[in-house]
């Protein structure tokens, strides 16, 4: 399992013309403040620059404001920028990694450079799809606006993944290996297309037992040696009326 840290993070207000910089300890960091002093808002931020967006509102939260985070997995350190939905990616030496507004693409390659190999079914079990930055988090963050009283469902977008909480549990404490769970994903999958041929056999079963019952099974009979001699019979007569026609004619 990789370390990642926080490290940096400079948060930028157009609305309320103001900017923060907060510096983190790598091993722990405790806010303290009053209310409505910007405490959630900052915890919010680390996670919102990095793709998980958590659950709930907040009165003073600036959607428009820009977010710089420095973070590092084990010891490669990268920036990562965020406004309005697009998101922009870069080494520690300022090179550009990825810029983009598509969540897909940005999931992607956070996925990539934190090694997170999880993958899920989707909700409808049709395909497999990789996991994403809040189901990264999801075990580490505790949103007070909506885990303390109901179903954990820390960051918004989780519920496309079918039955995620688990696997994502069993992946942090290293139960099984990461092959597992594609395996489990593609079981699921290929589990779902098997009922749905079970179900198309049934019907079809179903419908041959009306059809049998409806339909008598006296009534002609057709015997493949006589139907064959009768043919050859045929093709002599026609052979001979061409003949006939070729001569009179």
């Amino acid at each position: 399992m990789h370390r990642f840290r926080f490290k940096n993070i400079w948060l930028l207000s157009h609305r309320e013309k103001k900017a923060r910089h907060v510096e983190f300890h790598p091993s722990r960091n405790l806010l303290v403040g009053r209310n409505h002093t910007g405490k959630t808002t900052l915890i919010r931020s680390l996670f919102e620059t990095l793709g998980a967006t958590p659950q709930g509102k907040l009165e003073q939260w600036d959607e428009n404001a820009a977010s710089l985070l420095e973070f590092s997995v084990d010891s490669r350190s990268y920036f990562a920028l965020h406004q309005d939905g697009r998101r922009a990616l870069f080494d520690a030496t300022f090179n550009l990694l990825i810029s983009t507004s598509k969540f897909g693409d940005w999931s992607r390659r956070f996925c990539e450079i934190t090694d997170f190999n999880l993958v899920f079914s989707d909700k409808k079990q049709a395909e497999v799809v990789p996991a994403d930055p809040a189901c990264f988090f999801a075990p580490f963050y505790v949103n007070q606006d909506g885990s303390w009283q109901a179903e954990w469902n820390t960051f918004s977008g989780m519920k496309r993944f079918n039955a995620p909480f688990k696997p994502i549990l069993e992946y942090f404490t290293g139960i099984c290996p990461p092959e597992y769970y594609s395996a489990s994903a593609e079981k699921s999958q290929h589990s779902k297309v098997l009922e749905e041929h079970r179900q198309e056999y049934r019907l079809l079963e179903r419908a041959i037992d009306r059809f049998s019952r409806s339909v008598p099974l006296s009534g002609p009979k057709v015997d493949a040696d006589n139907f064959a001699a009768e043919i050859e019979l045929l093709t002599k007569e026609v052979e001979s009326n061409r003949e006939s026609r070729r001569l009179f004619g």
